[in-house]
């Protein structure tokens, strides 16, 4: 068996109320769509499945989160709206 370990990143917008949490993940079909229309142009291979995986060093990445932070299209894989027990 091989192991192997990969650094990654998961990339969420994390929605917290006095009650309520909620994670809004980066749209893999987003991205896909914006690197093929060259609406954005960030390091990335394909995966076998066509997936872009993100290459780009942290900083790069950083700063296309930071310039599409208030794009709900790009941050529009909802997951979980927990609630909080009293």
């Amino acid at each position: 068996m091989t192991v192997v370990i990969l650094p990654l990143y998961m990339v969420a917008q994390v929605t917290v109320d006095e009650n309520h949490l909620s994670f809004d993940f980066l749209d893999d079909e987003w991205v896909k769509k914006k690197l093929a229309t060259g609406a954005i142009s960030v390091a990335h291979e394909q995966s076998d499945d066509g997936t872009p995986v993100l290459t780009a060093s942290t900083a790069d990445l950083q700063q296309l989160i930071l310039h599409h932070a208030d794009d709900k299209e790009a941050f529009s894989v909802r997951i979980g709206n927990f609630q909080r027990k009293q």
